[in-house]
């Protein structure tokens, strides 16, 4: 992964955890805490 792709997919992540969870299908507990389990299936195969 080259400097450009991990700034892509460091955003990307960050939208989706702090912003847009519901963007892939995420529900974040009461404290905001999701498994990464739960996350690598939400990005990976979105819908």
């Amino acid at each position: 992964m080259n400097d450009k792709e991990t700034v892509r997919t460091s955003k990307f992540l960050s939208l989706i955890l702090r912003h847009e969870p519901e963007r892939v299908g995420l529900k974040l507990g009461d404290a905001g805490w999701v498994g990464v389990d739960e996350l690598l299936k939400a990005v990976i195969h979105p819908f």
